[in-house]
């Protein structure tokens, strides 16, 4: 159940990343590519989500969550945009 909570909270910060705070976060200029790229956004979301809740317990296992999560957002992103 706490992954499932974890990825929801990821889902949300990519969310929040690409949508509400694009223009607060251009000044740096590689995250403004990061933004326009929803898997980027999607992944590095991931990381941060599950670094907060799990402190780090496996690297590993810390890619593998963001990758998960890149996967999920893209697809969701993707499809929103198809409709």
């Amino acid at each position: 159940m706490i992954y499932l909570l974890t990825a929801l909270a990821a889902l949300g910060i990519a969310f929040a990343l690409q949508n509400k705070l694009p223009d607060a976060l251009d000044t740096l200029p590689f995250v403004g590519k990061m933004l326009a790229c929803s898997f980027c956004s999607g992944f590095h979301a991931g990381w941060i989500a599950y670094l907060v809740v799990f402190q780090g317990r496996s690297i590993s296992e810390a890619v593998g969550f963001a990758f998960a999560t890149a996967f999920v957002y893209w697809w969701d992103m993707d499809r929103r945009d198809s409709e």
